[in-house]
């Protein structure tokens, strides 16, 4: 019997492993082994080396780098690697350069899922050039910053990937999968974070070739994929070709590409529960490109990606059923929503009210269209309930400091409904102008446009646009101008 950090363990028999029950279906649990690094063996390497099928190599808090910390391989057998306390304290530098690569794994012998990598932070790995027989021809892949994958299936989780990059050599014309790389194999990748990764050609965080992924529980943000002055790159997040894909309950914001800021798919694809938001793509598809492939999504927001044409959904071509968008919210994109064969019968585009989107929390406002209670199909939208609610405001009362100066106040009520009272002080005679805005800078309302003189003023706006049609639900800017100043402020139109 053996205890550390709260946790026992038995010496042949693993018991618990950072509260997951492992089961091995070749082997008893009698059987299994566990080899204690730095305790019992020096590097990560050397455990690996001396356990056998079954077996877990457990790893105590610490930086792990260096030769025997890196480029490790399972060589075939189906072994559990674990942190003891998890990927914050657990980290593997790979210490990559352009002049000396390498990844954290190589897992490229016939792995299967009870093969599992769990608790790392896998940070600076820069994948080398690996020669794989495929089809009966050597063919040079440099993918997998991280991890390379490759006719294997094993379980990645609970771990963080950081500053991982796959392509910068150019002696491969595979340079994809800036954090992992996978082919011909069915890789299952759980409650994982990525993020700052790239790659060269595609897959800024995970590239799938030939393969049958389930990417569940995730978080994807600011990975890249391009570079290097080139004018094209896909799937700043994910990309996937020939394969098989499953996306469920992941996040992914903030990521490039040329092609598909969020996701480019060449193969069918399912995508269930997710946030994509605000994803950008220099050319096409901020938040996801599809072209000659099966796409479906269900229960997921895409919403605010920032540029490309059809900014939001993009089919190009392609043989397959033409995609399917069920009870989804593609919204505010900047190159519009969707473009192409896409069939979206039932879904709605509303302003989604994350709690707040400057601050990345991307949980939804109680009043939320994506939250169960306010949508025709009573289920969530996207990877993440309700987070927040409306906060009580108190009205202005004659005790409050009165606007002095230049000033706008937040207006009343915030949140509001029917209408809600701008207060604002004109400090010398002038020019003043009050204008409402929607997230995506675009002018809806002109509430001021004249001469006023000093003091202090009211305006009401009632939801309305220049036209008298009502807005949508949603986030607004209200902004003034005045004797060459400008302050402006947010608000939130509930309906």
């Amino acid at each position: 019997m053996y205890t550390r950090s709260g946790k026992t363990f038995r010496d042949r028999a693993l018991t618990v492993v950072t509260g997951i029950l492992v089961g091995f279906s070749a082997i008893t649990v009698a059987d299994a082994a566990t080899f204690r690094v730095p305790d019992e063996a020096a590097t990560l390497q050397a455990a690996f080396d001396s356990a056998s099928p079954g077996d877990t190599v457990l790893v105590a808090p610490g930086v792990y780098a260096g030769d025997g910390n890196r480029d490790l391989v399972f060589f075939g057998r189906n072994l559990v690697i674990c942190s003891e306390a998890g990927a914050e304290q657990t980290i593997i530098d790979c210490g990559g350069t352009v002049m000396d690569p390498h990844r954290a794994f190589v897992v490229t012998m016939g792995e299967d899922t009870t093969t599992v990598i769990d608790g790392f932070t896998i940070r600076n790995g820069l994948a080398p050039s690996q020669m794989i027989i495929n089809n009966g021809q050597n063919v040079w892949y440099e993918g997998g910053g991280a991890i390379l994958c490759y006719g294997a299936s094993p379980k990645i989780i609970n771990c963080r990937f950081e500053e991982n990059w796959a392509g910068s050599t150019g002696s491969s014309s595979i340079r994809a999968g800036g954090a992992i790389f996978c082919a011909i194999g069915a890789p299952v990748i759980r409650h994982c974070v990525f993020e700052n990764n790239g790659a060269y050609f595609s897959g800024g965080a995970i590239a799938c070739y030939s393969a049958s992924p389930e990417i569940f529980d995730c978080r994807f943000t600011r990975n890249m994929a391009g570079g290097f002055g080139m004018s094209f790159g896909t799937g700043g997040a994910i990309a996937c070709r020939n394969s098989r894909t499953r996306v469920e309950n992941s996040l992914l914001h903030e990521n490039i590409a040329y092609f598909g800021g969020g996701i480019f798919t060449a193969s069918p694809i399912s995508i269930a529960r997710c946030t994509i938001v605000g994803n950008s793509a220099d050319s096409i598809g901020g938040g996801i490109c599809c072209t000659d492939s099966g796409f479906t999504m269900s229960n997921s927001i895409i919403a605010f990606s920032l540029s490309g044409e059809a900014a939001g959904v993009i089919l190009i071509g392609g043989s397959w059923p033409h995609p399917t968008l069920t009870c989804s919210n593609v919204y505010g994109n900047a190159g519009g929503d969707w473009v192409g064969a896409i069939t979206y019968p039932n879904g709605i585009s509303e302003d989604p009210l994350f709690c707040d989107m400057d601050g990345e929390n991307f949980r939804l406002h109680s009043q939320s269209p994506c939250a169960p209670p306010n949508n025709q199909w009573g289920q969530l939208i996207g990877a993440l309930d309700v987070g927040c609610t409306p906060t009580a405001v108190e009205p202005p009362v004659s005790d409050h400091a009165p606007l002095e100066g230049f000033a706008l106040a937040e207006n009343y009520p915030d949140p509001f409904n029917a209408a809600t009272t701008i207060s604002y002080s004109v400090p010398q005679r002038g020019r003043v102008t009050i204008s409402i805005y929607n997230v995506l800078g675009q002018q809806v309302r002109t509430l001021v446009d004249g001469e006023q003189g000093p003091g202090v003023y009211t305006v009401t706006w009632d939801g309305t646009d220049d036209a008298g049609r009502a807005v949508a639900s949603g986030v607004y800017l209200y902004r003034f101008e005045c004797a060459g100043q400008v302050a402006t402020r947010k608000m939130v139109l509930l309906k």
